[in-house]
């Protein structure tokens, strides 16, 4: 079964590639590529819904993403010591809903609403002891009604009121991203950055405009934490099973969202001179991942053989930090071309890390420290061949103050004291600019890592949309990005907007 499994996605994938081949030659007849610019069937049946009711618009898609891993298995474990094959990383299917209603003076509704599922439970038999666990985390009501607000606007002011997310910085990357830190994060899918990584949250969002300039404010009084990898599943981290040892008890301190102590506060001022796009902000928010605090260590005579006759309590606490961010950008005319330069500096406190000098038995201590960071990336973009070919380069840094070389990222390594991380991001169009090239590369300078997304799309029309990629990861056992070298993947995705 596996194996006919297997050849039907080979198939698939070799006939998407001759489609794609061929398209690029533009050898397609006449006749089908008339009929394939114009298929849009979902859209065209929403067409007397939208005419039926004015003010209302409906839009959406369907896709497919299926990743393949390219080492055939990653060795590994899931739940209960089960070997995981990971022949297919992932494999999505996804739609997305979307209604704008638009009704009296300058006011809009809007509603959108996510569907996913992944099917690599039903392909990978060692995945069902927690596989209703794990689909069950895309059947969530918040996850499926992903974004519901109210906006209007006037003259001089616009406000957004409802579940929304919330875009500061212009830059991608483990580092250059630092400016988006509104919303939380939803990580479990490692490296596969797309329009489902941030999770929208509860907030009121105020935009008061000058002629030249602009203060934002928020009020976010809903909580969400970061989501990461589910235990058991592709991307959970190779060197943790995803539970703790059983003389561990641990609490989670739960975050009321009645208290205006547990809520969230921004500003954004930016003003345009000369040419010259310069942002503030400041935001005071709890902590979206939460840290393990040590609370007390309690004898334990009953302890089973082996084991230390111990009982550790630790508390798992959410944090208030405080993040101070500039930034800029500008377009400029340089060697006979245009280019635009980015920066992003954001200074961040009450980080807290592992302290490797506080053993784990050691009673009076919390096992963390904590320590203030500052970021910052810079970015160049230009556009060569009439445009066609794009390029940027992005040096990024994370600096740890007051850094100790006791503080630790797990139990076997330190934690750096600075992050090098440099992005390099080419794009070519072709054919029209319906075939496009792409490569991202990311280089962790202080480890040594290297990870890179390859990609080919092609549309064949407004609505259909075919990509292959590729995915693949270098570094050390002990790294972030190197302890995932065995998750190499090539990816299909397949997509249909309406």
């Amino acid at each position: 079964m596996k194996s006919i499994r297997c050849s039907f996605v080979v198939v698939a994938v070799f006939f998407m590639a001759f489609i794609l081949t061929d398209a690029c030659y533009g050898s397609f007849l006449d006749t089908f590529e008339e009929k394939i610019s114009f298929w849009d069937p979902i859209g065209h049946a929403l067409d007397p819904i939208e005419e039926s009711v004015p003010g209302l618009f409906l839009r959406g898609f369907l896709r497919n993403r299926t990743y393949v891993n390219t080492h055939g298995t990653t060795q590994s474990e899931g739940v209960a010591g089960i070997p995981r094959e990971w022949k297919f990383a992932n494999i999505f299917w996804e739609a997305e809903v979307e209604w704008r209603y638009r009704f009296g003076q300058g006011y809009e509704l809007v509603n959108i609403l996510n569907f996913q599922y992944d099917a690599v439970d039903d392909w990978d038999e060692s995945l069902p002891l927690n596989g209703e666990h794990y689909a069950e985390r895309y059947r969530r009501f918040t996850d499926i009604f992903r974004e519901f607000y109210l906006s209007t606007s006037r003259q001089s002011w616009y406000m957004r009121l409802g579940k929304q997310q919330v875009v500061w910085g212009k830059m991608e990357g483990p580092l250059g991203g630092q400016w988006n830190i509104v919303n939380p994060g939803d990580f479990r899918e490692l490296g596969y950055l797309h329009e489902w990584a941030r999770i929208p949250t509860w907030m009121a969002n105020f935009t008061y405009y000058w002629s030249d300039a602009s203060l934002q404010m928020l009020w976010i009084p809903d909580f969400e934490e970061d989501r990461g990898p589910f235990p058991g599943t592709t991307y959970q981290p190779p060197t943790s099973s995803g539970t703790f040892p059983p003389f561990f008890r641990i609490t989670t301190d739960r975050v009321s969202q009645t208290d205006f102590g547990n809520h969230g506060y921004g500003v954004r001022f930016n003003m345009i001179k000369k040419g010259w796009d310069v942002s503030l902000l400041y935001l005071n928010k709890l902590t979206y991942k939460p840290t393990m605090f040590k609370r007390e260590v309690t004898f334990d005579p009953t302890a089973p053989a082996g084991l230390p006759p111990y009982i550790v309590d630790f508390e798992k606490k959410f944090t208030r930090q405080h993040h101070f961010g500039f930034a800029l950008d500008k377009g400029f005319w340089f060697f006979g071309r245009s280019w635009v330069f980015r920066n992003e500096t954001i200074y961040t406190t009450n980080n807290y890390v592992s302290d490797r000098r506080e053993d784990t038995f050691t009673p009076g201590v919390d096992g963390v420290a904590k320590r203030d960071t500052i970021g910052s990336a810079i970015a160049f973009e230009a556009s060569w061949l009439k445009g066609e070919l794009t390029t940027t380069i992005q040096p990024s840094i994370l600096h740890y103050l007051d850094w100790r070389s006791t503080d630790g990222m797990w139990p076997e390594k330190s934690l750096p004291k600075d992050w090098y991380i440099t992005v390099l991001a080419l794009r070519k169009l072709w054919y029209d600019d319906r075939l496009g090239t792409f490569f991202t590369g990311y280089w962790w300078h202080h480890d040594g890592a290297f990870q890179c997304k390859s990609e080919v799309t092609f549309e064949f029309s407004d609505y259909l949309k075919l990509a292959v990629n590729y995915w693949q990861r270098m570094g050390n056992t002990d790294d972030i990005v190197g302890r995932y070298r065995n998750w190499d993947t090539i990816g299909v995705e397949l997509s249909y907007s309406f």
